[in-house]
């Protein structure tokens, strides 16, 4: 199995040597599709969604908003710009929280009211692995090719350049994984 820099090196030298001589020469290998996917970069390790009954939102809003507070919730927006139902029995927040500050905020929204739904989707690691997997084999074919890359600049920017991709990708994992994106719908108690 080639290594992608063994391809790309390749498709370069061919397209010199066509450029040098017209004779029709084969077609190069193209690389494998996947190294063209890019690795996403998380911005979370997961979402949970919560609905939460409460009695008197009007006055609860503010006791939940300080529950979510205390636990190092970030609001997405300002609070003013959450949807209010126009009775003012329905409001919804969204914030990004630490793993840890969500379950200790959960364990006060239940002294809060009734949670009445909890959904808790964590991000499939399995683009981290693969992200992890490409970024150890592209450094192992760099440094076995240097001599190769410096003689193709521009291939050698392009590895440089999908290695520091790859490398914000991990990146991105590993210091996001710990937090969530916590939606809340809040719903007043109809007595």
């Amino acid at each position: 199995m080639k290594t992608f820099l063994g391809v790309l090196l390749a498709s370069l030298l061919a397209s010199a040597l066509r450029a040098a001589d017209p004779a029709p020469a084969a077609p190069p290998a193209a690389p494998a599709p996947y190294w063209l996917k890019s690795c996403p970069r998380p911005e979370r390790g997961g979402i949970w969604h919560v609905e939460l009954r409460v009695q008197d939102l009007p006055k609860r809003t503010g006791k939940v908003y300080d529950a979510l507070k205390r636990n190092g919730c970030d609001l997405t927006q300002p609070l003013a710009n959450f949807p209010l139902t126009k009775d003012g029995r329905h409001q919804q927040l969204s914030c990004r929280i630490p793993r840890t500050g969500a379950e200790k905020a959960l364990l006060r929204l239940r002294r809060l009211g009734e949670v009445v739904r909890l959904e808790r989707r964590e991000e499939d690691p399995a683009p981290s692995v693969e992200c992890s997997e490409k970024l150890a084999r592209l450094k192992a074919d760099r440094d076995a090719e240097k001599l190769a890359l410096a003689r193709a600049p521009a291939v050698s920017a392009l590895v440089d350049e999908t290695a520091a991709s790859l490398e914000a990708s991990a990146r991105a994992y590993t210091e996001n994984k710990d937090i969530l994106l916590l939606n809340l719908a809040l719903d007043e108690a109809r007595p």
